[in-house]
């Protein structure tokens, strides 16, 4: 995203009340910022190019927690 990181926004999302317990999926081109997304508050990080079997697993996963 042009101007901030994915982390920057996860980071302030979960420092408001509203938005602390959303779950939030990373989807990147790049693979490196795995740890930064998941510790950041990211519950899951899935890399570009991406498997839609797979991005529909992990999406379902978490909607039925």
């Amino acid at each position: 995203m042009p101007g901030i990181s994915g982390d920057k926004i996860i980071a302030s999302l979960k420092t408001n009340i509203a938005f602390e317990k959303v779950p939030m999926i990373v989807l990147s081109a790049s693979d490196t910022g795995r740890q930064t997304a998941l510790s950041c508050g990211a519950i899951d990080f899935i890399a570009k190019p991406y498997d839609i079997d797979n991005l529909l697993g992990v999406l379902n996963t978490y909607l039925h927690n």
